[in-house]
């Protein structure tokens, strides 16, 4: 009896560490971004001229679509080793920085009107976004089965969607919906991904434990910089 109580007593504090090293993973992701945001477009300030924003804004561009096909090609895994997962999740950071200080750029540069007030709903929406797909996921709305489902349905008809606001103005707006409902189910599908992943988190040492927790941090972070983009499009940082 003694030691099925230490065995589940271990348990829950190893399932309680792994959580905490994602959502610790996740903060700390989004705090370093927007610290390295603004310090690289302090950078950029006191260097940016009429002659070179096309110059900086293009390359800063080329290293997040560089950066993109290195994720993509070569993309991390659960069972990494805990140095592959730390090294994804600085590099996923730093593209996403060079990302989204090319598109400040280009908002500032085409002097596009965005309310002050309204830039700290656009970062804290995609944080609700994820907390909600959370709460489905255990909830157990969907099943693995039909998110995916779902997820090709979505994505099949995004492309339709872009497809027709070539020609039909206002239907951009409703590609910019689907694409949040697209990430709100890969939130789900990544939650389920790691409720699945505790069950078996007692096997597991404390690397082994950090590194899972690394990178299920780094997913969320991707989903949560993809809704940020969307969200700042939605609010008019982007406009067709």
């Amino acid at each position: 009896m003694d030691l099925e109580i230490n065995f589940e007593k271990e348990r829950v504090k190893k399932v309680n560490f792994f959580w905490g090293i994602v959502f610790s993973i996740f903060a700390l992701g989004i705090l370093s971004f927007f610290g390295l945001l603004t310090g690289v477009l302090h950078i950029i300030k006191a260097y940016m001229n009429s002659n070179n924003e096309g110059i900086i804004r293009w390359t800063l561009l080329g290293i997040w679509f560089f950066g993109m096909l290195v994720l993509t090609f070569t993309k991390e895994k659960t069972n990494s080793p805990l140095w592959v997962n730390i090294f994804f999740l600085l590099f996923t950071i730093l593209i996403w920085v060079a990302f989204f200080a090319a598109i400040v750029i280009f908002t500032l540069f085409r002097r596009v009107n965005i309310d002050p007030n309204s830039l700290l709903f656009i970062a804290l929406i995609p944080v609700l976004i994820i907390g909600v797909g959370g709460l489905l996921s255990f909830f157990n709305v969907f099943n693995i089965a039909r998110l995916s489902v779902l997820i090709s349905a979505i994505l099949v008809m995004v492309f339709i969607t872009i497809l027709i606001s070539i020609f039909v103005y206002s239907a951009y707006f409703w590609v910019l919906i689907l694409e949040v409902v697209l990430f709100g189910l890969i939130t789900i599908f990544t939650f389920k991904r790691l409720k699945k992943d505790t069950e078996n988190i007692y096997f597991s040492d404390i690397s082994e434990i950090i590194s899972r927790g690394i990178y299920y941090g780094t997913e969320f972070l991707k989903i949560y910089f993809n809704l940020l983009f969307i969200i700042f499009k939605i609010f008019g940082g982007s406009r067709k």
